[in-house]
């Protein structure tokens, strides 16, 4: 539940009707709901002076712009898409399993990145093993190739 003016203000007014409930309160009471008062005015005075990070309720949804090289990019895994991965690593030994990931990111239409992080998320290599792709994928989508042109312009490098 996220602090709000409009929760603040309904807040003081159900302290303010409260205090002038004079059979209900005594005096110290009703001086202890006044400090109340003054303090959640000066929280609702910093929420309105200060720039508020959006709700949920206030967030609107940014379209996904999808890149024709990753089509499956930020989608859930399907079931299909889990037993492929699974029929070509679950046979590897971990250290086969590099030789795999980029050609499993073009069959799947994920970036290299994505499938070394399911890999991961598998229980197979280390975080720090699927950093090596978080480059490789951000060096793909700044050259503007395909997987396998770029793939072959780099072996082509190396």
């Amino acid at each position: 539940m996220s602090l709000t003016g409009k929760k603040i203000e309904e807040l003081i007014n159900i302290i303010n009707d409260l205090i002038c409930e004079e059979s209900l309160l005594d005096r110290d009471d009703r001086s202890t709901l006044i400090k109340a008062v003054a303090v959640a005015g000066a929280v609702k005075a910093r929420l309105q002076a200060s720039p508020q990070k959006p709700g949920k309720e206030n967030k609107e949804k940014i379209p996904r712009v999808t890149d024709p090289r990753f089509p499956n990019a930020g989608k859930p895994w399907t079931g299909e898409d889990e037993s492929f991965l699974h029929g070509i690593i679950d046979e590897l030994p971990d250290d086969a399993i590099d030789g795999q990931v980029v050609w499993l990111a073009e069959k799947l239409g994920r970036t290299p990145y994505s499938v070394a992080c399911k890999i991961v998320l598998e229980g197979r290599c280390s975080k720090a093993w699927r950093s090596q792709y978080q480059s490789l994928t951000e060096s793909i989508r700044e050259s503007g190739l395909d997987i396998a042109t770029y793939m072959a312009g780099y072996k082509n490098n190396q």
